[in-house]
């Protein structure tokens, strides 16, 4: 079970235009991004609490979002989850992850592995507070395991929800129909949410699977609560 992410991207289902990627490594796919993302995705939003936050792409040039500088923050946000949380995400009490680990969580193509991250800015810097990630299953070209995390004192905000509509819009510029995710029972939020998506649950030994149907072209609303 995934705890993943994007080189080839459909930029015409994010902008409207027809944008044609060449070339190998994260520099080029990351200037790409960070355009995409400037255009659909950095605009501010805001808590049920009324304090400001934005979603980025996790490799995004304007904000020095380089793999180093994300496994940085991963290393950070880890540090300041409670053991609940350590537990939901990971099935495990982990207090560090490895280095082989932080490569596999920060290894994005733009396609079959989808990243996207909440922040908060504070004048040129800014504070990572949740990520939600897809990975694409061999032999199942229209599935990918999901997953998401939001810091402690950011839970209830919304912000959860809105990481996983990005992550489904992503999906649906991707080809993917389903995001299917594992999830403790006593994990109601996520389920509450995978509820309203319109997710199928199923058990599956200690956990509960949810596939939410990403919508299509004409059921997918872009907004974003």
């Amino acid at each position: 079970m995934d705890s993943h992410y994007f080189g080839w991207i459909d930029a015409q289902c994010l902008t409207g235009e027809p944008v044609i990627v060449f070339g190998n490594g994260w520099a080029h796919l990351s200037v790409v991004l960070g355009s995409l993302m400037n255009k659909s995705g950095s605009r501010p939003l805001f808590m049920r609490n009324g304090l400001a936050y934005e979603i980025h792409s996790c490799l995004d040039p304007d904000l020095s979002f380089t793999p180093e500088r994300w496994k940085q923050e991963i290393r950070k946000g880890l540090a300041r989850l409670s053991a609940k949380s350590r537990w939901q995400r990971f099935a495990s009490g982990v207090n560090q992850l490895s280095e082989d680990q932080l490569d596999y969580l920060t290894d994005v193509d733009g396609k079959d592995r989808v990243a996207w991250c909440a922040l908060i800015r504070s004048g040129d810097s800014y504070q990572g507070i949740g990520v939600s990630r897809y990975v694409r299953l061999p032999g199942e070209g229209a599935c990918a395991e999901f997953a998401v995390t939001v810091i402690d004192e950011y839970q209830k905000q919304g912000i959860g929800r809105a990481l996983l509509e990005r992550l489904l819009e992503s999906a649906r510029c991707n080809g993917i129909s389903t995001l299917r995710g594992f999830v403790f029972p006593s994990n109601l939020l996520m389920l509450e949410l995978c509820r309203q998506l319109h997710a199928h649950a199923i058990p599956v030994e200690s956990f509960i699977q949810v596939d939410i149907p990403v919508p299509s072209t004409d059921g997918f609303n872009g907004q974003i609560d």
